[in-house]
């Protein structure tokens, strides 16, 4: 009977247990499995999806019996670390009895603090926890950098006027110097022909 009770408790465990598949992929692989079970797609059947099921199963089952070892293993790895500790509390005993006496010596032996039961079995945790995992960088594109370099910034509607006021501004200032250049270049042909007039007239 106590064999029998201990066999319930680890039924009742294993039920207890989240299923790895999940009940959705269940009620498609029964649907498969009845209604689709003569329907055969090119890469996809019942067989194929029923595989895959026990392949995952048997996946959660390795994970289960290697989460089992390693906490046995963590278990004994706390038990021979509190015998080392226990080992070195007697040894520091035994070097401060010898070090009576003797300054030097006693000084070295006194620096050697030994940490308590507790503060070693964290030390043992944090020795063999897993590391945190590295998150990947999420990278967060723009639409429009698809279009405008990273490095440059859209116009805006001020920018816009600002550089059409510009070129009004230089279009007025180039027309006033060509009208200048075209009236100096008539005073000077005037000029000239003054100068050609005079010669003839001597």
């Amino acid at each position: 009977m106590p064999n029998a009770a201990v066999i319930t408790i680890a039924s009742d465990d294993v039920d207890a247990r989240p299923d790895p598949v999940g009940a959705p992929i269940r009620q498609l692989l029964e649907l498969f499995s009845d209604a689709l079970s003569e329907v055969r797609f090119p890469d996809l059947d019942a067989e194929i999806l029923g595989a895959a099921v026990t392949d995952v199963e048997e996946g959660a089952e390795d994970v289960t019996r290697l989460e089992a070892e390693l906490s046995a293993a963590k278990a004994a790895l706390e038990e021979r670390h509190d015998a080392l500790l226990a080992k070195a509390q007697r040894g520091l005993a035994y070097a401060r009895i010898f070090a009576d006496g003797q300054a030097d010596l006693l000084s070295q032996v006194e620096a050697v603090t030994l940490p308590n039961k507790r503060a070693a079995k964290a030390a043992v945790a944090a020795a063999v926890a897993e590391p945190p995992k590295r998150r990947g960088r999420k990278a967060a594109v723009a639409a429009e950098s698809l279009f405008v370099a990273s490095d440059s910034t859209p116009p805006t509607a001020v920018d816009v006027g600002r550089a059409d006021a510009g070129d009004g501004t230089n279009k007025s200032a180039t027309k006033s110097a060509d009208k200048n250049a075209d009236k100096n270049a008539d005073d000077d042909s005037s000029v000239d022909a003054d100068s050609e007039d005079m010669r003839a007239a001597q």
